[in-house]
């Protein structure tokens, strides 16, 4: 059951929770008209991003608590209430007492500043913040409207999380990208949630956007794509929405030290960012990750890149390249650290979302014991040292190398019957409705199988693949379709819930 508290609305919201152990508590003090003041349950969530990230407006709004990111100012009288932060990620509440505003102080002379707009409008109560807008002349809000976003995301509270409950979200996922930046955005713009001005902003409203896996390899764009994924993760979280990646065989791979499918230009990436780290962000790779989407376009526009053929060619460009990529990449580095907040299943409402598939005794292992086995490997910390977690990560029937639900054709009639009986028994544990995999390209497009109890979404949009026309799926309700820029028209493949069941 998700744990819940009541707001200042008096109604119940659920705590969300975090991949991040940081994101569990609040340092520092608080303290009100100067005595200590007690510390609340954690109800909205809040990444630093949201504080640094150039993508943002300077107004947003998150269920009904206004949010925005303004210069620091030492406005706020005594009453007000004042947390002092310093982990690099903070879950925390809005005072209750006398709804004056919370505020967070921040580094680099911005602070976030929360209040409850439910709270401040019912309350007379004076305050120099009111529900929504920007701030006037008079360091007042000067806008009085309220927004009523749909209910809270509701997370399971596990690490990485494995069960989401999305009320009345639009689903869209996306399959397979292999590093190839141009394609990811265009499947994003189908899937409408980023903007077509080339600056990454989140435009999906309270969508839920969930990527199936295989970011790395066979592509040059690797990190530019991760790190544009986590910036819209964290505009979408102030609209209501979400951003989830599941992780594929691609990653695991990665992160095993496997580099047989590395281009030369994913070497080049992965050096270009090391140097940018150093140079432009003192070594804070967080700082230096989510700033990399943007610099790794204007980079490529602004300079002659060198040739693929000189980086193979030439074994110093070739050694550092991959030292560099190992340095990020191996159990405990950064990216891989970034990847581990990530399982390799997720269950969005009633659909299952995996690379390669779910079995019946992947279940009756425990998804959460799985994806929790995955993030300790990837993070360098297994409950025993050089433990793999091979349920997942190894042998044709893990999760993200299994082809069971993805063939063109069995062998025999009777393979497919008991290929849908194993799904079927998967489901059936799972409490699931559907699944939604990638792993294998369909070079026919997106398409449902066994009754429309499994999508297959990888088209091989990438240059390093197939080099398709991006195609989206999207869930609304009971309905399931594929949202497809190709020129045989824009939607198709459309099931309904009759269809589904």
């Amino acid at each position: 059951m998700v744990p819940s508290c009541l707001c200042p609305t008096g109604l119940a919201v659920p705590i969300l929770s975090s991949p991040l152990k940081s994101q569990h508590g609040v340092s520092g003090e608080s303290f009100h008209n100067g005595a200590k003041s007690p510390v609340f349950s954690p109800v909205y969530r809040v990444l630093p991003s949201a504080l640094r990230s150039p993508h943002l407006p300077h107004s947003e709004s998150i269920h009904g608590v206004s949010a925005s990111v303004v210069e620091k100012c030492d406005y706020w009288s005594s009453t007000s209430t004042r947390y002092n932060l310093t982990s690099p990620v903070q879950v925390f509440r809005a005072s209750d007492d006398l709804g004056s505003p919370t505020s967070t102080k921040r580094s680099k002379g911005r602070e976030l500043l929360l209040c409850s707009a439910a709270r401040l409008a019912n309350s007379d109560v004076s305050s120099p913040v009111n529900v929504a807008g920007k701030f006037n002349k008079d360091m007042a809000w000067a806008d009085d409207s309220l927004s009523r976003p749909k209910d809270p995301i509701q997370y399971d509270g596990c690490e990485p999380p494995t069960s989401i409950y999305a009320p009345g979200r639009r689903i869209v996922a996306i399959g397979d990208v292999h590093g190839d930046l141009e394609r990811t955005e265009a499947a994003l713009r189908l899937a409408g949630v980023l903007s077509s001005d080339g600056q990454g902003r989140w435009v999906g409203g309270s969508s839920v956007l969930v990527q199936v896996g295989d970011i790395l390899d066979r592509g040059e764009d690797e990190l530019a794509i991760l790190s544009l994924l986590h910036n819209l993760g964290q505009q979408a979280l102030l609209k209501g929405g979400a951003v989830f990646q599941v992780n594929g065989n691609h990653e695991t791979m990665n992160v095993g030290g496997d580099y047989r499918f590395v281009e030369a230009g994913g070497y080049e990436e992965c050096s270009n960012f090391s140097s940018y780290c150093e140079e432009e962000h003192s070594g804070d790779w967080e700082a230096a990750f989510e700033g990399w989407y943007r610099t790794s376009k204007e980079r490529k526009a602004n300079r002659a890149r060198p040739k693929f053929v000189s980086w193979l060619l030439n074994p110093l460009l070739l050694q550092k390249g991959a030292a560099s990529r190992a340095l990020l990449l191996n159990p405990g580095g950064p990216i891989a650290m970034q990847l581990a907040r990530h399982g390799v299943v997720l269950k969005v409402n009633d659909w299952l979302f995996a690379h390669g598939g779910i079995l019946p005794h992947h279940v009756n292992y425990g998804l959460e014991r799985i994806n929790k086995e995955v993030t300790q490997w990837m993070r360098g910390k297994p409950e025993k040292q050089g433990q793999l977690p091979f349920i997942a990560t190894r042998g044709f029937d893990s999760i993200v190398w299994s082809r069971l639900y993805s063939r063109d054709q069995y062998d025999r009639p009777e393979d497919k019957v008991k290929a849908g009986a194993v799904l079927e028994a998967a489901l059936d544990a799972a409490n699931a409705k559907g699944l939604i995999v990638g792993h294998t390209p369909q070079p026919f497009g997106a398409n449902c199988e066994f009754k429309g109890r499994v999508w297959r979404i990888d088209v091989g949009m990438s240059s390093g693949v197939l080099h398709a026309e991006p195609e989206v799926l999207e869930i609304v309700g009971d309905k399931v379709q594929v949202l497809s820029a190709s020129p045989y028209g824009e939607k198709a493949g459309s099931l309904g819930v009759a269809d589904v069941l």
